[in-house]
């Protein structure tokens, strides 16, 4: 079992074999973000990512350094709550822990990846996973697998572009509708999860 706690997934086995892999990316005002432009909302030519310090100074013998950060909630490793896409669903917050935490299973489709950009993974690769692997267990955290996460940072790489802010021109794989039905009804898992910005593929340029 594992538990992925900030990006940080951390493996638990027998004593001498137990150890601890850093997934994390460096989060800064250059990581990739999913750009944001919706006329008329406001939500433009604003800043993705501030860092900058409050104070930095000696009290007596003690120094302390306290930061203030401000970020957009689409930039780097994160969570898209239900009410991002559906009015009044779920917003982070309401989410129960216990929906955030399960066993993990990783769908490898990097060979499927290497031709094709925009893949979506399909209800036929989660059943040759459960073939070699086993059936999906409910409460499950189910992994994408693209080979995506060796683009990162290159923005560009990200994305499968040269134009950053048009997501009409993005590349990069995802799930298909129909194998996250499979997952969430048939097999009642906690959570989908991808290493690309997105888990919708990015072509075509809509979010079913």
């Amino acid at each position: 079992m594992f538990s992925i706690i900030f990006g940080v997934c951390v493996v638990f086995g027998i004593a001498d074999a137990r150890r601890i892999v850093d997934l994390t990316h460096t989060f800064d005002h250059d990581a990739p973000k999913y750009p944001l432009g919706f006329s008329g909302t406001g939500a433009t030519n604003f800043v993705y990512f501030n860092s900058m310090p409050l104070i930095k100074q000696y009290f007596d013998d003690m120094w302390v350094e306290v930061r203030k950060i401000e970020f957009y909630e689409h930039h780097g490793t994160h969570i898209d709550a239900p009410s991002h896409v559906g009015n009044g669903r779920q917003s982070l917050e309401q989410i129960p822990p216990e929906r955030l935490i399960g066993p993990g299973v990783v769908i490898d489709v990097r060979d499927k990846v290497k031709d094709n950009p925009d893949y979506a993974v399909t209800v036929n690769d989660i059943l040759e996973h459960e073939r070699e692997h086993g059936k999906i267990p409910p409460n499950t955290i189910v992994n994408m697998n693209s080979g995506w996460a060796n683009k990162y940072p290159g923005a560009r790489l990200v994305f499968g572009t040269d134009n950053i802010t048009d997501p009409s021109t993005f590349h990069f794989p995802g799930w298909s509708p129909e194998a996250c039905e499979m997952l969430l009804q048939d097999r009642q898992v906690n959570v989908v999860g991808v290493d690309t910005p997105s888990t919708d593929p990015a072509q075509p340029p809509v979010y079913p």
